[in-house]
């Protein structure tokens, strides 16, 4: 979503609130172990540093996955809610390839002109908020590494 920041631009006193609700499924997605279903909702607001064309914004992003656990392939789906805390910039040198960069103090995305994009500001924080291991519980027991039995739901005699 391409989001108009030429008021902020102009007034650096105040912040923009923003609200929206999408899909924001790629073609990249297919190539995910989990997939994102339905709508995600991502809401806060932009805020100008007073460091030039520098923006910072607050939020947080809600969206729900599905996958199945690793443990046990069970399916599960799982709602996650995210804090998001991110500056833009427009300063083209700012963004410094990772291998260059000796501190984080760099932008975490590009102003474009008059706005920002925050779907993907919304998108990157769903995905790096997924646990690497996703389990349908705690618990989870698993699954037979022989028979493939869900431990969970039976045993089995295997050894």
């Amino acid at each position: 979503m391409k989001f108009d920041i030429s008021s902020l631009q102009q007034s650096s006193d105040k912040g923009l609130p923003f609200d929206f609700t999408e899909s924001l499924v790629t073609d990249a997605d297919a190539k995910m172990p989990f997939k994102v279903i339905g709508d995600i909702r991502f809401h806060g607001q932009v805020h100008a540093t007073g460091r030039g064309d520098e923006l910072v914004l607050t939020g947080e992003a809600e969206g729900t996955i599905r996958s199945e656990c690793t443990r046990c392939l069970a399916p599960l789906e799982r709602a996650l809610r995210v804090p998001v805390n991110v500056s833009f910039s427009a300063d083209r040198n700012a963004f410094v390839p990772e291998d260059e960069a000796e501190t984080n103090d760099y932008p975490d995305y590009p102003i474009r002109g008059s706005w920002v994009d925050l779907s993907e500001v919304a998108r990157d924080a769903l995905l790096l908020a997924v646990p690497m291991q996703l389990l349908c519980r705690p618990d989870c027991a698993g699954s037979c590494p022989l028979c493939g039995k869900n431990l969970n739901e039976e045993s089995c005699s295997c050894k």
